[in-house]
């Protein structure tokens, strides 16, 4: 008889030695500092700030092994900024020491299509200096440059510092020493040839093997335009090199200042043509 008692208890011995599992509350609070992204092109973030972002949470399906759970979330998510987006969340935890260990959280796609609509729901209202530098990045990206500017002082002080040298020839210029092509990292040959404006009105500059995009590291500022439905956005960029020519940051701009006027479409706004 006693044996058959020990029998029937052990496997009751055995779950109650097991970790619980996570329970919603547990998920959501684990989740803060993390965060989730849009697919591609979409630069859409979400981070997990406050439990009061959680204005549902239907824990829809959960698959075990016996060292990892992943449970599949539905979520709608209401933001300090106001924003509103559902998520299909992917949430890994693992068995560690016995105890269930958060691992990784994923959108399965519901992000993706709420933050295309909070895209499209933004172009179309008022332009905003987070609109503006979202489409700007995105008509910026593809390499346009083809040109570099010394700075101000900038020619002078790569001759001094054997960056460049004179080269014969009109109208005047210089060329690329050594020196200067291996700082410049494939943007530049032997054959690359600073070109100097006329009577000094405008900055040294030189053209590139193959152009490169900028990115935006500022917007500045939005003026309205001349005519209803324009406004002239002022912002500042980085210029994207395949390979970061740093050794010549001290002679050359690596970004630089503009302005492009933004017109209202049905669609939204672009940037003027």
């Amino acid at each position: 008889m006693k044996s058959k008692l020990v029998i029937a208890l052990f496997p009751i011995l055995l779950l109650t030695g097991c970790s619980r599992s996570p329970s919603a509350k547990q998920i959501q609070t684990d989740l803060l500092g993390n965060g989730i992204s849009a697919a591609p092109p979409s630069k859409y973030q979400w981070r997990f700030e406050s439990l009061s972002e959680f204005q549902t949470f239907q824990i829809q399906d959960t698959k075990r092994t016996p060292d990892t759970i992943q449970y599949t979330i539905k979520t709608h998510l209401h933001g300090s900024n106001g924003d509103d987006a559902d998520a299909s969340l992917l949430v890994t935890y693992r068995l560690n020491q016995n105890k269930w260990t958060f691992t990784s959280v994923t959108d399965t796609g519901d992000y993706t299509r709420s933050a295309e609509k909070l895209r499209l729901a933004k172009r179309t209202g008022q332009l905003t200096r987070d609109v503006a530098e979202e489409i700007l990045a995105e008509y910026l990206v593809s390499p346009h440059i083809s040109q570099l500017e010394f700075m101000d002082d900038g020619l002078q002080r790569a001759e001094k510092d054997g960056v460049v040298v004179q080269a014969g020839g009109f109208p005047p210029g210089y060329h690329f020493t050594e020196k200067g092509i291996q700082l410049l990292r494939g943007l530049v040959n032997a054959n690359t040839r600073v070109e100097l404006a006329p009577f000094g009105m405008e900055a040294p500059k030189f053209s590139l093997l193959s152009p490169v995009g900028e990115e935006v590291a500022e917007v500045s500022g939005i003026a309205l335009g001349p005519v209803p439905n324009v406004c002239v956005v002022e912002y500042i960029t980085n210029y994207l090199f395949p390979n970061e020519p740093g050794g010549m940051y001290p002679y050359i701009h690596i970004g630089r200042r503009a302005k492009t006027a933004f017109q209202k479409y049905d669609d939204g706004w672009r940037v003027a043509r």
